[in-house]
């Protein structure tokens, strides 16, 4: 049983373009493995960054809150200064 060259060369042609092929498919599923860890830890931290925005927007909101007051303190105040000089004024 004799093989020549004409027969034998499109099966090592396509069992060489077959291995080609699953290592090529290899290499791009690690590459997705690596990509996948690193899709993880940048949503790990864009959470932390969620989480440290929404802390210091809380603590804004409380100084705001705290600033509105004295601000209204303040006009109270002036208010009520210029109701004595007018008594002053008078006497």
């Amino acid at each position: 049983m004799s093989v020549n060259f004409n027969q034998l060369a499109p099966i090592v042609a396509t069992i060489a373009t077959a291995g080609g092929l699953i290592f090529q498919i290899g290499k791009h599923s690690e590459k997705l493995n690596v990509l996948g860890l690193e899709v993880q830890a940048l949503e790990k931290k864009d959470e932390y960054s969620n989480k440290l925005l929404y802390e210091i927007h809380g603590k804004i909101c409380k100084f705001e809150e705290k600033f509105n007051d004295i601000d209204d303190r303040f006009k109270n105040i002036d208010g009520d200064l210029k109701e004595i000089k007018n008594c002053v004024k008078c006497k």
